[in-house]
């Protein structure tokens, strides 16, 4: 190496999830100095069997400038980077690292944060945190629920600035509020799933957390519906709101876009696929069978609308129910597949299907019910709610104590 070059390499051991999905191992920096810019190597190791080691580099006027080139390729868009350090307790520093997407984004800022000794080492870990919280990662590298953990954050800081704030803050502190919100709701998340996973009762889950923001209203009444919320979790329109029209219903859901559905989705549920399944329908008259249903957006609701769609079909054979309840539960990617302790409700919905609904429900067009009312739709589809709730009955004892679960409504 030539004299007026430095090298160093650094290797930070690592726990936890740092860039997005994948849980790392360690992050290694060679960094190398010369007269007119800054080489550096970023490599990052992951503990996942199934995720290889990401090997980047970039050049730049300094060290803030040669990392942020080198975090670029693993980002979906252009992006900018800023660095600043802050004094904190023991002496030590912490680096900050800001993210701006310099393209159309859904976000735009994004924030992180770390202590660590090496400079190289705690601004190429801020700027990845950053680049997470703001989604511009790729898919492979982002965090699955960094973009519900991030509605919910801003949803909570909307509601703290009505308390605490006489005016709005500016979109970077409220990008370092949501990155401190998105922090301790990762924490207390991985702290649920720990002490679930070691629940030696696994049927009282849920008495461990509160969740009486979405079951229960301010009076402590269970609540009969919640439609006026964003979070796909928690959305759930019931089977009281006869007078509503389907498509007033319809309007509150939080949507998912099309083009985000896997490919292997749209061959077996397109109902213009050749590999369709019996009962498939669009994506428009299955959001229609969640209204009429009154069923969610969970896993468990998911199952339950699938499953009575195939129910419906005259010629579904016990092959196809079985082959499409080992996809569900064994080939569709995450977060579509259906984990399998609750594909009971797929066959409880099937069950339905076949007791209360009109034949092939699956061949109408149920977009020609948006206009009128809930009550009117379910009679013309020949749905009886007092059958859809002893199932939900049932899907109560065979699936205890989940969200899903706990709010369907049932005959005393």
């Amino acid at each position: 190496m030539a004299e007026n070059q430095e090298s160093e390499s650094q290797r930070m051991e690592l726990s936890g999830l740092v860039v997005g999905a994948c849980t790392l191992k360690a992050i290694s920096v060679s960094s190398t100095n010369e007269q007119t810019d800054q080489f550096v190597e970023i490599r990052i190791e992951f503990l996942d069997k199934d995720q290889n080691d990401c090997v980047t580099s970039g050049r730049g006027e300094d060290l803030f400038d040669a990392i942020s080139k080198a975090i670029q390729p693993l980002c979906t868009n252009k992006v900018e980077f800023q660095f600043e350090e802050k004094d904190c307790s023991g002496g030590r520093i912490q680096w900050i690292a800001h993210c701006q997407a310099l393209e159309h984004s859904e976000f735009e800022f994004g924030l992180g944060k770390s202590v660590v000794d090496n400079p190289t080492i705690g601004a190429t870990h801020a700027a990845l945190k950053a680049a997470n919280h703001a989604g511009q990662l790729k898919s492979s590298y982002r965090s699955n629920n960094q973009k519900q953990l991030r509605q919910i954050a801003s949803q909570t800081l909307s509601e703290l600035e009505g308390v605490l704030c006489s005016e709005r803050i500016s979109p970077r502190q409220a990008a370092e509020a949501e990155y401190l919100l998105i922090e301790s709701l990762n924490r207390a998340a991985s702290s649920a799933v720990i002490v679930s996973s070691n629940h030696p009762r696994r049927d009282s889950i849920l008495s461990l957390y509160d969740t009486s923001a979405w079951l229960y209203d301010s009076s402590g009444r269970k609540r009969e519906s919640l439609l006026e919320t964003e979070h796909w979790l928690a959305w759930y329109p019931g089977l009281e709101h006869d007078s509503f029209t389907v498509e007033e219903i319809i309007q509150t859901m939080p949507a998912v876009a099309a083009s985000k559905i896997p490919w292997i989705i749209k061959l077996l549920e397109n109902p213009e696929s050749l590999f369709r399944f019996r009962g498939a329908v669009s994506l428009r008259d299955h959001d229609v069978l969640h209204v009429l249903l009154g069923r969610g957006l969970q896993d468990q609701d998911e199952a339950f609308v699938i499953g009575f769609a195939m129910g419906t079909a005259k010629k579904s054979s016990p092959i196809q129910r079985r082959v499409l309840r080992f996809v569900l539960g064994r080939v569709y990617p995450e977060p579509y597949r259906i984990p399998r302790s609750l594909l009971p409700a797929f066959d409880l919905g099937f069950a339905c299907g076949r007791e209360t609904g009109a034949k092939d429900l699956y061949k109408r067009n149920l977009d020609s019910l948006l206009g009128i009312s809930v009550r009117q739709a379910r009679i013309e589809c020949g749905l009886d709610t007092k059958i859809l709730k002893r199932y939900f009955r049932a899907e109560q004892l065979r699936i205890p104590m989940t969200i899903a679960s706990v709010r369907l409504p049932t005959e005393p």
